[in-house]
């Protein structure tokens, strides 16, 4: 043991590039499959830290009128009143009524918030949220109090307790900032929480007043689902208005599965996606297996060049278990230097990993890597395994002779040897990577170009303003528009790439009867919403100025919607037509006086809806500004400046257009940033294997060479001799990696209702990436065997 510990050691510091490329190879794949498989973890972790996570069930309502369907991720607050009671196997009915973009201010700072929520005490106890500060007992059991985060507490009321104190809060629906006493501080929810709160106040708006509200269920033990789903059709028939043509399905969906399982209309937070999750264990494994490919190719070449020394060994009194035992312990040693390499690496990318990929590495340090402890300790042995199975499959086979220091003639490598089956995986692999990450990036790409926000980084946002806000719309904007930095300002009922799901009834004698019950997406815009975004009509005119003393509206439709009533672009011109609000008096009914081409306003994941366009300045929500590309701080300082006259208790909070859509779309662009990364990754991988495999390799053919340099055969025939076997493998990689890539990225672009076309030169551009790099590798190498010397070539061994 001690003889083989020793040259153990002789090999790791004497023969530094061969452990070096093992150790690096192993590390790389160690560490991205660390990465994502501590990812995936934290994935699947969603709500679990819930004390009665195995119980908790939020109600959704799915919808149904005439073939349109809406799934919600909330219910309508005039059921929640019927609910109470309703079901003995319901052991406690939490709810949460949302403040859409409340403006807060608290002390000296102002700033909006979505984590703004109107709920009951018994809210608390059932998320079992910790309070920090204050009476658990007592809070929001009194009208107009709030409790606040901890991280809020820390913003706002530095040193200072902040019980007692008084916060501001305004939301949509609210007309002025409202006072709300702080009873409390709760402890912020884990990252891994499906929701999060900054406040929570108690309930300022009864159920019998229109609203929405997310709805909990803690059930009783033994309870099943379907035992309460059943029970609810007397509670559907009664709320359904007589006559009404909407079919109404509850939901019960388990806490634990929201957060990768649920994309409903109106989620409270955006969710993850178990595709991606399967997608990115899937890359994992593939870098993994290259790494593993790697090592034990890099094992069998050099194996060619200790076939003296193991027979050395054997000669000396060595048996074949001595050799298995040192071949184990020097590919775990590797394999236990590859893995603090790889703890090193994740250590120093986590904080660029949140900041370009939005991934939190390891974000509790090594208790992450213990969670995941026996997928490590599995990965371990196999690369251990990896590494020694070249020389205990050589034992096993017993192709060494114990009476002969002469090794056996050595075939050229053969075109399929066991070295080219395993080349052509590694090809296979990275090849398939490579095509995933260009199609991952074309699919992005659409997504962006095909949106309102593709070219223009000079439109700002102000999102989801309450009723005193969109009281001083035309003071804002007159003023605006005053300085030449302005170009245009418009508004509208929903921000550009938000969710548009109000669905409103629709009235015309024009419709044929089989299309009476049709509905229609409604957007709220101002005069000149088309020309800001350059809408193109395709017949009819535009809008003109609005008049709040005229008695009836004009409406403007998109194709979608036209062809869903069942006219032409053409026919629908002066048809009578009006939307049915639920408030009396708010349409009084006009004529479509044009029809607009369909765009996307929200986004290509969804398809693109029937929308009716109309005027009505009460719905302004959004407002919309377009500023001088080159002056947009000297524009912006200007706007804030006019906000703050108009508007001093309220904060100045713009997005840009583009980050809206960015924001929609940051799953898919950090899939494209980590996919490429992890195909670069491979293919270093497979470089790193090249190296040595051509330089074992190359020496075994040294006097081939030197013979084929005497009989007059140059550099170039030498590296096309060496760099053939090399380009046939890729070759067959070639042919196997199309297809089956072509066949998986199909299904992955069903997710999205447009995507992009897999093109030919996909394929092209990933093959020639990948060959070019390997055959830079494997020439280098041929190079340096073709330029030495034939005499030394000769005299090799």
């Amino acid at each position: 043991m001690i003889i083989n510990l020793k040259l153990i050691s002789r090999t790791l510091f004497k023969d530094k590039s061969y452990p070096a490329l093992n150790i690096i190879g192993l590390a790389i794949g160690f560490a991205c499959a660390f990465v994502v498989y501590v990812w995936v973890n934290n994935e699947f972790s969603y709500d679990k830290q819930l004390a009665n996570a195995d119980r908790i069930y939020r109600l959704t309502f799915e919808t149904n009128t005439s073939g349109n369907r809406l799934h919600f991720a909330r219910c309508w607050k005039k059921w929640i009143s019927q609910l109470p009671g309703a079901f003995p196997q319901v052991e406690e009915l939490v709810w949460l009524e949302p403040s859409l973009h409340t403006a807060i201010k608290a002390g000296d700072n102002k700033f909006y918030s979505d984590k703004v929520f109107a709920t009951d005490s018994n809210f608390l106890k059932v998320f079992g949220i910790n309070i920090l500060a204050g009476d658990p007992d007592n809070m929001l059991k009194e009208p107009l109090s709030a409790v606040i985060s901890s991280s809020i507490a820390r913003k706002c009321y530095k040193g200072i307790n902040p019980v007692g104190q008084i916060i501001f809060l305004s939301g949509e629906y609210d007309e002025k900032m409202v006072p709300y006493s702080i009873k409390g501080v709760m402890q912020d929810l884990p990252a891994e929480s499906h929701i999060h709160f900054d406040v929570l106040t108690s309930v300022s708006r009864p159920l019998d007043i229109p609203g929405w509200a997310y709805v909990y269920l803690l059930l009783r033990p033994e309870t099943k689902p379907n035992d309460i789903l059943a029970a609810f059709s007397p509670i559907v028939n009664r709320l359904k208005k007589e006559n009404e043509p909407t079919d109404f399905t509850p939901h019960l969906q388990k806490i634990t599965e929201i957060h990768l399982f649920s994309d409903k209309d109106r989620e409270v937070e955006p969710n993850g996606n178990i595709t991606n999750v399967y997608l990115f264990i899937f890359i994992a494994l593939i870098l993994m297996l290259i790494s593993w490919v790697n090592y034990y190719n890099l094992n069998k070449a050099r194996l060619l060049i200790l076939q003296k020394q193991i027979k050395i060994q054997l000669i000396l009194g060595s048996d074949k278990k001595s050799l298995v035992f040192q071949s184990l312990a020097e590919s775990g040693l590797y394999v236990l230097l590859a893995f603090i390499l790889a703890v090193t690496i994740l250590d120093f990318i986590s904080n660029p990993a949140i900041s370009f990929f939005g991934l939190r590495l390891m974000p509790n340090g090594s208790a992450d890597l213990v969670s995941i402890w026996p997928i490590i300790l599995v990965l371990l042995i196999i690369s251990v395994l990896s590494g020694s199975l070249p020389l205990i499959q050589n034992i096993l086979r017993r192709q060494m002779s114990l009476m002969t220091l002469k090794e056996a003639p050595m075939q050229i490598v053969p075109k399929l040897s066991s070295y080219g089956m395993l080349m052509i995986v590694q090809f296979c692999l990275s090849i398939s990577l490579m095509i995933t990450s260009i199609t991952i990036y074309q699919q992005k790409d659409l997504m962006i170009s095909a949106s309102m926000g593709k070219m223009r980084s000079n439109i700002l946002v102000f999102k989801k303003q309450n009723w005193e806000i969109r009281g001083k719309y035309q003071a804002i904007r007159e003023q605006a528009l005053r300085n030449p930095l302005i170009k245009s300002f418009t508004a509208c009922i929903e921000e550009p790439a938000g969710e548009t799901v109000d669905v409103w009834d629709i009235e015309s004698s024009a419709i044929e009867e089989n299309r009476k019950d049709r509905q229609l997406y409604v957007l709220s815009v101002e005069d000149n919403f088309l020309d800001f975004f350059g809408i193109q009509l395709l017949s009819g005119r535009n809008f003109v100025t609005f008049n709040p003393a005229r008695k009836g509206e004009d409406y403007i439709l998109n194709e979608t919607a036209v062809k869903k009533l069942g006219w032409t672009p053409e026919q629908a011109i002066g048809k009578p037509f009006k939307l049915k609000f639920p408030v009396p008096g708010m349409f009084n009914g006009g004529t479509v006086v044009g029809v607009v081409c369909d765009f996307n306003f929200n986004t290509l994941k969804q398809k693109i809806k029937p929308y009716v366009f109309f005027q009505k300045p009460e719905f302004y929500q959004c407002f919309m500004v377009e500023v001088n590309p080159v002056q947009k701080k000297e524009a912006i300082s200007y706007l804030k400046s006019v906000w703050e006259k108009e508007l001093p208790e309220y904060p100045f909070q713009i997005e840009f257009i583009n980050d809206l859509y960015n924001t929609v779309y940051q799953k898919e662009f950090n899939q494209a940033k980590l996919t490429t990364i992890f195909s670069i990754l491979a293919i270093a991988i497979i470089c790193l294997g090249l190296y040595s495999v051509t330089s074992v390799l190359t020496a075994r053919r040294t006097k081939e060479i030197g013979i084929r340099k005497v009989n007059g055969a140059g550099i170039r025939n030498i590296i096309f001799m060496l760099s053939s076997e090399f380009t046939l493998w890729f070759a067959i990689s070639f042919v196997i990696a199309c297809p089956v890539t072509f066949l998986v990225m199909n299904k992955w672009l069903e997710n999205f209702v447009y995507k992009t076309e897999i093109k030919w030169w996909f394929y092209i551009v990933a093959g020639f990436m990948v060959l070019l790099v390997s055959l830079v590798t494997v020439c280098l190498q041929s190079l340096r065997a073709a330029r030495r010397n034939p005499l030394e070539a000769l005299r090799y061994e």
